[in-house]
């Protein structure tokens, strides 16, 4: 079992949670909300974690207010999934539940920079399953950004404004599921799972970033859409 203890976290749900989640000791944790609305807002919880298998762990507590919360974290794809259930007199079972995903990024202390691997996997999460275009502005270089996609034009500008209008129309509702996390040298490949829409069959996705002084400067991408009709009955990704 690996013990988090002083250790430090950062959550960034797609559904909008944002949290710092610092690991006091084996039994304690500090969360502390980063959503503009509750900035600061911070509690400490007994936690119980445990490993569930190489990488992968359960941490969970109970809040104040009576919130049962467990996260299922995957520090190698830097991926968290939660569990929350808290005392609901309407919902059905007298409780009611939520379930949502997103990034995990050690932190470990607030002036050291992201992994390239974090760095891409939190821009990776903001950008496209949050549509926050404000992420490239954190994450992508100013001064050069090569895109190799044959649709695409070099320069952050041009990306922020080629996604905002496909934010606003093809992609909309789409959903990126990353599946794995890859990294060599200054480059990080995310393999994902793209669906534009709930009954979209989806598309095999694979993004390369090249990053250089803590920013993304290359973009490579090949998308592969996933048939209907497959003679192999093995995933895509």
């Amino acid at each position: 079992m690996t013990d988090f203890t002083g250790r430090t976290a950062e959550v960034l749900f797609e559904t909008g949670f944002h949290f710092k989640l610092e690991y006091l000791s084996e039994t304690e944790m500090r969360y502390t909300s980063l959503m503009p609305d509750t900035k600061g807002t911070t509690e400490v919880v007994t936690i119980t974690q445990r490993e569930i298998t190489d990488g992968i762990y359960a941490v969970s507590w109970v809040e104040k207010a009576g919130t049962t919360v467990q996260h299922i974290i995957d520090t190698i794809k830097g991926r968290v999934e939660a569990f929350m259930t808290w005392p609901d007199s309407e919902a059905y079972g007298g409780h009611a539940r939520l379930y949502h995903q997103g990034s995990f990024t050690w932190l470990d202390n607030s002036d050291a920079p992201m992994s390239r691997q974090d760095l891409v996997v939190t821009f990776y999460e903001r950008f496209f399953n949050q549509k926050d275009i404000s992420a490239a502005d954190d994450y992508v270089s100013e001064e050069t950004y090569l895109q190799h996609n044959p649709g695409g034009k070099d320069g952050r500008e041009a990306c922020k404004t080629g996604f905002r209008y496909l934010f606003e129309h093809d992609l909309s509702d789409a959903h990126y599921d990353i599946r794995h996390v890859v990294t060599q040298d200054d480059l990080v490949g995310i393999h994902s799972l793209v669906k534009v829409s709930t009954t979209d069959v989806g598309t095999a996705a694979f993004d390369l970033f090249r990053v250089k002084d803590n920013k993304i400067v290359e973009h490579w991408d090949v998308l592969q859409p996933i048939p209907h009709d497959k003679s192999n009955p093995r995933e895509m990704v």
